[in-house]
């Protein structure tokens, strides 16, 4: 019976460690950082909490309660939320699965909803890039999207994304469709072109090394255009 109780202890120690060690306190008034399992951080974005009550918000809050699978929940937003809209509604299940008020397989459906909206953010910056007859002269971020590894494939392509672009978005947008690998890189307009020394290997939920600090490292480029 004794061994029993110590048992018990250890394990509810463990589950109170396991929870508590997914917060990490902010400097100051700020709001918390959570620790996600796979690595990443779940930050609050800019302009929180003023944009709690946005309109995109309490929708994509709305939607994350949707029985449907994220992809086809997904397809049925006709007005997309702004990605600041979009990262305080996921801040705040990140807040509720930090402390066990969601289970992870909820979260892990809100977090791919979540993917889906960024992905379809994206797409559509890069095709409004592509439509820009003087797309090709503007400057910012850039990522490569490689599909076999550092062979040539015909499928490789070099896209400008938008500024609020992640180097998980990218990741995860050429896992999405069927590739293994993202180059960040910057552009000063015109194909003057930087990159990273190191690409990043994308998997079914973006940067799968994650874990690894972004900035400063050889995953992006230096100069630095905003990655990381």
């Amino acid at each position: 019976m004794k061994t029993s109780r110590i048992f018990f202890a250890l394990a509810l120690c463990a589950a109170v460690y396991g929870c508590g060690s997914r917060i990490i306190q902010a400097d100051g008034n700020a709001p918390p950082v959570y620790r996600m399992d796979d690595g990443s951080l779940c930050k609050a974005p800019a302009g929180y909490p003023g944009i709690l009550g946005a309109r995109g918000t309490l929708q994509i809050r709305a939607l994350f309660l949707a029985s449907t699978p994220p992809a086809v929940t997904a397809k049925d937003v006709t007005d997309l939320p702004s990605l600041e809209e979009l990262d305080a509604a996921l801040y705040l299940s990140c807040g509720e699965y930090a402390t066990g008020e969601l289970s992870a397989d909820v979260f892990r459906t809100q977090r791919s909803l979540f993917r889906e909206l960024r992905l379809r953010n994206l797409a559509l910056g890069v095709q409004s890039w592509l439509d820009d007859p003087d797309g090709y002269a503007k400057p910012g971020k850039v990522c490569q999207f490689l599909f076999d590894g550092d062979d040539a494939d015909r499928r490789n392509e070099t896209r400008l994304v938008p500024e609020q672009t992640t180097a998980d978005d990218c990741a995860f947008y050429v896992n999405t469709n069927g590739g293994t690998h993202v180059r960040l890189g910057c552009s000063a307009g015109r194909w003057k072109l930087h990159w990273a020394p190191q690409r990043i290997l994308a998997g079914p939920n973006g940067w799968t090394n994650r874990r690894d600090p972004l900035s400063g490292s050889r995953y992006v480029p230096n100069p630095n255009c905003g990655w990381g």
